[in-house]
């Protein structure tokens, strides 16, 4: 199959005119064009665009970490007498969340990647996975809590800005190819859509990459494009993009 591209040589040009358009010159969706193919995989995970969940706080489940609960429950229990003493002297300390807060009791240090938190009351469902320890005199609750990545979710989408065209390309980088996402500057009519060196904007210079084989424009129109966009920014892999027009116009910071 021949490629009608951007810059047919001389042989081709009449023959291409009589020949419809390839879908390079179509907006692509979903589903690649035949000679990006390859990609495909990678395409759908940017289309999909789930990225790891930067952590939340869970519960602790490992048994040697559970183990600094004791420790920790006898610096709280020091802690609090010493506070109840000296504030509420002589009476019972109902310690609300906000109460806890207020004193500002200091926290025993935790092993790594876990914290213990300080709560009113007791939470029967969490001495039932014994991650915790009651402070029955001021009901109480000293929580151990692990930081745990979680499953990955979906990014928020990203602005497709109306005055760029947006490119999916297969880069030939020193590991191989990789598939990246150019974007270029629809008001200088750059045309990526052929093989060959390509210049990007990357680490605050003009860098110039090998594309095998032609670039394909993204349909702006697409309701995924926002997340392709998102995704791309999360593992730095889109950049700005520019190769000369085949016109005489010229870059005005190409002297």
């Amino acid at each position: 199959m021949v490629d009608k591209s951007d810059n047919p040589p001389a042989w081709a040009r009449r023959a291409v005119q009589a020949a419809p358009d390839l879908l390079v010159y179509r907006f692509v969706g979903p589903t690649l064009p035949p000679w990006i193919r390859s990609s495909q995989g990678d395409w759908n995970s940017m289309r999909e665009a789930k990225v790891p969940h930067p952590g939340r706080w869970v519960g602790a489940t490992e048994a040697i970490a559970r183990e600094s609960l004791l420790v920790a429950r006898r610096l709280m229990v020091e802690t609090i007498s010493v506070h109840v003493k000296k504030h509420q002297l002589g009476s019972r300390w109902e310690a609300s969340q906000a109460e806890l807060d207020a004193a500002r009791l200091p926290l025993p240090e935790a092993p790594a990647h876990h914290r213990f938190t300080l709560q009113a009351g007791v939470d029967e469902a969490a001495l039932k996975v014994n991650a915790c320890e009651p402070f029955s005199h001021v009901s109480g609750t000293l929580l151990l809590e692990e930081w745990k990545a979680g499953d990955p979710v979906e990014v928020e989408p990203a602005l497709v800005c109306p005055d760029l065209s947006y490119w999916v390309a297969q880069v030939q980088t020193s590991v191989g190819l990789r598939l990246m996402v150019l974007v270029t500057d629809q008001a200088l009519e750059i045309r990526l859509a052929s093989p060959g060196p390509v210049t990007v904007w990357a680490h605050g210079q003009e860098q110039t990459l090998v594309l095998p084989v032609a670039p394909a424009r993204l349909d702006p129109g697409d309701a995924r494009l926002g997340y392709v966009i998102a995704y791309c920014r999360h593992h730095g892999l889109i950049l700005p993009a520019f190769r000369p027009p085949e016109s005489r116009w010229l870059r005005g910071d190409a002297d």
